[in-house]
């Protein structure tokens, strides 16, 4: 669980999910968010586009490897492969309403240094490796 917990947050990072305080500005700005003022038109699409590609990247690894792997069955794979992708949907959109409430609770938080949530996977992680040695 540990290392869910880690990934997850680096999967809220990684996908620029995390409010960072800006010094400059009144407001509270997410890095995606950003880009909007620096890019317009092909470009801002194509990183769009990608933002969106890596997030479904993160949320496949996210889903089959470390919180849902039901469903992974090789039998049948040509008859499977509708129920494959509704079940594909069903397991992203569980990631994405996780994803949906801890940004709507991290909305009114301020981070004025980028690297304490990454810290706290960091040590996740560790917590992870140590207790699967100790197992």
């Amino acid at each position: 669980m540990f290392l869910v917990a880690a990934f997850f947050v680096l999967l809220l990072a990684e996908t620029d999910r995390l409010p960072i305080h800006s010094s400059t500005h009144i407001e509270v700005y997410m890095i995606e968010e950003a880009r909007v003022l620096e890019y317009s038109g092909p470009l801002l699409a194509l990183l769009k586009w990608s933002g969106m590609m890596k997030q479904f990247i993160l949320y496949t690894i996210f889903c089959h490897v470390l919180l849902l792997p039901w469903g992974l069955s090789k039998l049948r794979v040509r008859r499977s492969a509708g129920w494959r992708c509704i079940g594909d949907l069903n397991q992203f959109g569980i990631v994405a309403c996780a994803v949906i409430a801890v940004e709507t609770a991290q909305s009114r938080l301020r981070f004025y240094r980028y690297q304490e949530p990454l810290a706290a996977a960091f040590m996740l992680a560790v917590l992870a490796i140590v207790a699967n040695q100790i197992r």
